[in-house]
């Protein structure tokens, strides 16, 4: 027997609340984990011993909110209690790039009743970016601005990173770091940097990721870091003049941008 048009909209209504509603827990995780990162301390302690770990004293993300947020391991090791993610991704060089170039991201993650308890990045991303940075991004997160349409949000760092602001990294370590990018684009004043990473599993479930520097290309101090996930972007802004006080010597900018202009 067919559904009268009524009880149809009504089915149909249900249905997308449902999904609503199931999408929305996680969203909801998601904000109090902004929350978590506005008190930092009080939620988290950071090791920076080897890597950096930041290990969660109040655990909130699930196994699948990790996968909703496109992340997908590698591999996976239980120990215990205790399951080991392994996420790694690979990084889409630029045509002139070397043959035998192979850039990765990879960070590890640990899992306990089903919530994140850690999360470890390995020493050797550190040697030309300072781990005291990264821990001081995450915790400006935690006052990032939500746009909840485009899921994006957005960080204008100031006087809480003072400190830190002195070693952004430039674009010449950038590329120490990271090898060339997948695409170089000139913008007004600014340089871009974007690269892009697809991420290595064996279901094929991970999505890609983005990173995009824009450095001054007078001076190769970087203006904004944009770290694009795939189901939200999240942008980091450096004040003009914070950076030119604690400005390094110049570096030189390529000139080469055939492959994008």
């Amino acid at each position: 027997m067919k559904l009268s048009a009524l009880p149809r909209l009504l089915c149909c209504f249900l249905l997308a609340a449902l999904v609503l509603c199931l999408g929305g827990c996680v969203y909801f995780r998601l904000l109090q984990l902004k929350n978590q990162l506005g008190n930092f301390d009080e939620n988290f302690a950071a090791v920076t011993t080897d890597g950096v770990t930041i290990v969660c004293l109040h655990p909130l993300l699930l196994s699948d909110d990790l996968r909703f947020l496109g992340i997908d391991p590698k591999t996976i090791k239980t120990n215990g209690q205790t399951t080991r993610w392994h996420v790694r991704w690979l990084k889409d060089e630029p045509p002139q790039a070397e043959a035998e170039a192979l850039h990765d991201v990879e960070l590890f993650m640990d899992l306990k009743d089903d919530k994140l308890q850690s999360l470890h990045i390995p020493e050797r991303y550190f040697e030309f970016f300072p781990k005291d940075l990264f821990v001081d991004l995450l915790r400006s997160t935690g006052q990032a601005s939500i746009d909840k349409l485009s899921h994006r949000a957005e960080v204008h760092a100031g006087q809480e990173m003072q400190e830190t602001m002195a070693v952004l990294p430039a674009l010449s370590s950038v590329e120490k770091l990271l090898g060339l990018p997948t695409e170089k684009k000139r913008d007004g004043e600014l340089i871009r940097y974007r690269y892009r990473y697809r991420t290595e599993t064996p279901t094929g479930r991970g999505k890609a990721i983005e990173m995009i520097f824009s450095f001054d290309q007078k001076t190769g101090n970087l203006r904004k870091l944009v770290g694009k996930l795939p189901k939200g972007t999240m942008s980091y802004e450096f004040p003009v003049e914070t950076a030119e006080a604690h400005s390094v010597p110049p570096t030189p900018v390529p000139t080469d941008t055939k492959s994008s202009d």
